[in-house]
């Protein structure tokens, strides 16, 4: 059973090699629709995002565990609502979301299949999300569950009436090759799928680098989240795909639950958000405060019609 205080949330972070000169990979993001249970009314005003859901009580069913056995199911550390990191489910459910709302399966093996298949089953999937296996069956794939890596875990802040534990996944699809100039195409052609919105949750599909993202919300382009906006500012870290995939996979990256807590600030009055690490989030010792007064790991922002916007980071561990 799942605690009332959150919803466990799954999102997925796919990247590829795109061969550029300066920048490494590209990262898929969405817009969510108004007409989305995540939008409009509820959580996502049209906002890119990555592809991601709700877990679904199919995702832990007993036919995938046949399938992949426990191993899965008992690896890692816990999050805040004491599920596996790593669960089985967990990567069945960011596999089957991102099929659902881009068109893109990360399956062994591949399935080769035509415009209409493809758009059948997402339908079906949208409809009732257990025609997911029976899609995989039918097509003798399975989800890639080996290939995601954990990334980061964000919780919403305490002050909001509706609370989730979010745990981000990380994949890097095979090496797209550079001689199209068309890097999309060459994405479909290796993956064999017809990526697109659905229309229903996605309005809108794109491929960024990472600063490419953060280039576009500082133009108004586009709208990101806080953990959205500071996952792709911590990936521009990373010059090469491989750089990141070894920092991931051998977990030498520390992660840890991102807990937000809204702080005003005494000089300017203005609201910021501490972070693990912070000197003004709950989590730091008396011990760390009174001996590293300066301690920084927060956002600044800015509020207009209700969207967060103007983020910026400010960091000194």
């Amino acid at each position: 059973m799942f605690p009332k205080l959150f919803r466990p949330t799954i999102s997925f972070l796919v990247a590829f090699n795109n061969h550029r000169p300066i920048s490494f990979q590209t990262t898929a993001v969405k817009v969510k629709n108004g007409s989305s249970i995540r939008n409009g009314t509820g959580s996502f005003f049209d906002a890119h995002v990555f592809p991601g859901g709700y877990l679904d009580p199919s995702d832990t069913s007993v036919k995938w565990e046949m399938i992949y056995g426990l191993q899965d199911k008992n690896q890692e550390s816990n999050s805040l609502e004491g599920q596996k990191l790593h669960s089985l489910a967990h990567k069945i459910c960011a596999i089957r979301e991102t099929f659902e709302e881009s068109g893109l399966l990360i399956s062994k093996p591949i399935p080769t299949w035509s415009e209409e298949e493809s758009k059948f089953w997402r339908e079906k999937i949208h409809s009732n999300v257990q025609n997911f296996f029976l899609m995989c069956k039918n097509y003798d794939t399975n989800p890639a569950v080996h290939d995601l890596y954990f990334f980061s875990n964000w919780v919403t802040p305490v002050t909001e009436k509706k609370r989730y534990d979010t745990i981000f996944y990380l994949t890097a699809l095979p090496d797209v090759i550079h001689e199209t100039k068309n890097d999309e195409s060459a994405l479909e052609r290796i993956v064999h799928n017809h990526i697109g919105v659905d229309t229903k949750e996605t309005i809108q599909l794109d491929w960024f680098t990472p600063g490419e993202a953060i280039e576009a919300y500082q133009k108004d382009q586009i709208h990101l989240f806080p953990p959205q906006w500071y996952i792709l500012n911590e990936l521009t870290s990373y010059k090469k795909l491989q750089d990141l995939l070894l920092s991931t996979c051998t977990n030498s990256r520390k992660v840890i639950p991102m807990i937000p807590e809204f702080v005003r600030d005494k000089e300017t009055n203005k609201l910021f958000g501490a972070l693990p690490g912070d000197m003004e989030h709950s989590t730091t010792t008396s011990e760390d405060k009174a001996t590293k007064p300066n301690l920084r790991h927060r956002f600044y922002f800015e509020l207009e019609k209700k969207k967060i916007k103007n983020i910026s980071l400010e960091k000194k561990l």
